[in-house]
């Protein structure tokens, strides 16, 4: 069935059949129309006298403003929130972020003059199923910004690990440090021999002998030397100086990794903070035009049930009510997607649902307005880890190519300092002397001190040594300057859109307040019986559209800002204190001559 009407073939039948159905071909194919029509318009009118006994009960508690009503807000908070709440007053380590500010906090632009946007505004007494929030668990936790990023400081993944590689650098150049200090070696060994035995003149001897060595070094055998010492050098002079100095290059590369590897942690929460503000308020905004929907199609359903409207009308009406009704459930995914987000870079149970305690979605402004983009370039240059890493691996760099070229030059340095106790004897000693065949012990020292200067595989390998540190040398610089432009760029993209959102701010709350007033005089219009209550859906989906395009740049606004305030390398607030130069005292400039 493709959804037409069956088709009537009036060429078949008797002559009286045939005749009527040309008489009357019409009404029959509308009969089956105007049913449905009847049933739809029966139907509505229950649905409209629901809603006007909804509207009836909860007519004392609906504000009559719909832009801000804090009130409206916590009435619903205190139903939804818990009382555990991760709050930024609470004990936990300072914040990373810190200089992470609002205009209003720095004095540079009074909070009175902030636009805002609510954030949470759900109708308390609304029975929709849709109005409860898709909860992983029973209740929800909330949390502020500033609790979020002090948490990333201790328990954000990323974050432990890159001080955890900060920790091994660190080991590793207390390791190239201590290549200064000799082995310490105690231990002892026990030789025997028994059969031939050559002489220094050449003469072969039947010996049994055995000898004793306890002390500082072992395997000390016969005349020879303490063949591991007490105390042990054995290392390239040139190799260990420079050793050092590239394992210090390398720790501080990866103190800075850490360091930008928390900035960009904190801006990815950062945002996705921001984008689970952008949800409720997405979610509040649904609401409201949800509720407005209802209206919309009560007042079109009573007009069609007493004949002045077209029941077409109130099945339109009730088909955007229904998408208002998915638009809620959509919004309520997004917020628990973001809360998921912010627990995945907390390392919070996946169950646990956070929640934003903050009632309005507010432009904060980080970074004044008043830098222009080529001073904001040069903080990032100063102040950007990423650079300060580079520039610490490149050093690492230049000391390795150092350290190639004069491996040839360097010497080769084993030196050991044995003392102990060393005893034994032999057959032949003991026949000559009748002592003894295992005694005389006695202290012994030994002192070993060897140079030596090496070529290492006829210098070939020295040769590819220098060419392998002068390539890492070159692409260390070639890092460097493609980050030095990934810096440029992200401060110059977060710049620009501080800027375009900044100027969308002023426009998109304007498109609020005439799109709200637009609504209000169709529907008062609708009410009067002036106009055609399906004619307010228009009005009501450019409510619903110039709001959530408002929401969505001070979404944007606020990411960037954030963005930007990354880019540059988070600085201190003196350094962002910018006066204009006309507000500068001429008493400083130098007299004319």
């Amino acid at each position: 069935m493709d959804g037409r009407l069956p088709r009537i073939d009036h060429t078949s039948g008797p002559s009286w059949f045939r005749s009527f159905v040309c008489r009357h071909r019409v009404l029959l194919r509308a009969a089956p129309l105007m049913l449905c029509v009847g049933g739809i318009a029966e139907n509505q009118s229950d649905a409209a006298d629901r809603f006007s006994l909804f509207r009836r009960q909860n007519s004392a508690t609906r504000p009559a403003d719909r832009t801000s009503n804090p009130s409206r807000t916590e009435s619903t908070r205190s139903e939804v929130l818990p009382t555990a709440a991760i709050d930024s007053t609470s004990a936990l380590p300072p914040s990373p972020a810190k200089g992470i500010a609002d205009k209003d906090q720095t004095g540079l632009v009074p909070s009175s003059t902030l636009k805002r946007f609510p954030q949470q505004q759900i109708a308390a007494s609304s029975e929709s199923a849709t109005d409860r929030p898709i909860n992983l668990e029973e209740d929800v936790t909330p949390i502020d910004l500033p609790a979020a990023l002090r948490l990333a400081g201790y328990n954000s993944p990323q974050v432990l690990v890159a001080q955890q590689r900060m920790l091994a650098a660190a080991a590793r150049q207390q390791l190239a440090a201590a290549q200064i200090l000799p082995n310490l070696n105690i231990g002892m060994n026990y030789n025997e021999h028994t059969g031939a035995l050559q002489r220094g003149s050449g003469s072969i001897l039947d010996v049994q002998r055995s000898s004793l060595y306890i002390g500082g070094g072992t395997n000390a055998i016969g005349a020879g030397t303490v063949n591991i010492p007490g105390l042990q050098y054995n290392l390239n002079v040139g190799e260990a100086y420079f050793g050092y100095l590239v394992s210090r290059q390398l720790a501080a590369s990866s103190q800075f990794g850490t360091q930008a590897t928390q900035n960009n942690t904190l801006l990815q929460l950062a945002t996705a903070y921001c984008q689970l503000v952008q949800a409720q308020g997405a979610r509040a905004i649904a609401i409201q035009i949800r509720d407005d929907a209802a209206e919309i199609a009560r007042i079109t359903a009573s007009f069609a049930k007493v004949g002045q409207g077209r029941p077409a009308d109130a099945e339109r009406a009730a088909a955007e009510l229904a998408r208002r009704e998915a638009d809620i459930l959509a919004t309520q995914v997004a917020v628990v997607e973001a809360s998921a987000r912010i627990g995945q870079l907390l390392n919070l149970e996946s169950s646990v649902q956070l929640q934003s305690n903050e009632n309005w979605a507010v432009p904060r402004a980080i970074v004044p307005d008043l830098i222009p983009l080529p001073e904001l370039i040069a903080i990032s240059l100063y102040q950007r880890p990423e650079l300060s890493d580079r520039r610490a691996q490149v050093h690492a760099a230049m000391l390795q190519l150092q350290s190639a070229k004069m491996l040839l030059f360097s010497p080769q340095v084993i030196a050991g300092l044995s003392d102990g106790a060393f005893g034994g004897g032999s057959d032949v000693n003991a026949a000559l002397t009748g002592k003894s065949q295992f005694g005389n012990f006695a202290n012994r020292v030994d002192a070993d001190l060897i140079m030596y200067w090496s070529v290492r595989n006829m210098g070939c390998a020295n040769r590819a040594l220098v060419k392998a540190a002068t390539a890492r040398l070159a692409a260390t610089s070639w890092e460097q300057t493609q980050q030095l432009n990934d810096i440029r760029a992200e401060v110059a993209d977060a710049f620009a859109r501080t800027q375009a959102s900044a100027a969308q701010l002023d426009i998109r709350q304007q498109a609020v307040l005439s799109s709200q007033q637009g609504y209000r005089a169709d529907l008062e219009r609708a009410r009067a019986g002036e106009g055609r209550p399906i004619e307010v859906l228009d009005s009501l989906r450019l409510l619903a559209m110039s709001q959530r395009d408002y929401l969505d740049t001070i979404t944007g606004y606020n990411q960037a800002h954030y963005a930007l305030y990354v880019a540059i390398g988070q600085p201190p607030a003196d350094l962002l204190a910018r006066p204009a130069i006309e507000n500068e005292s001429s008493e400083n400039l130098p007299e004319p001559e």
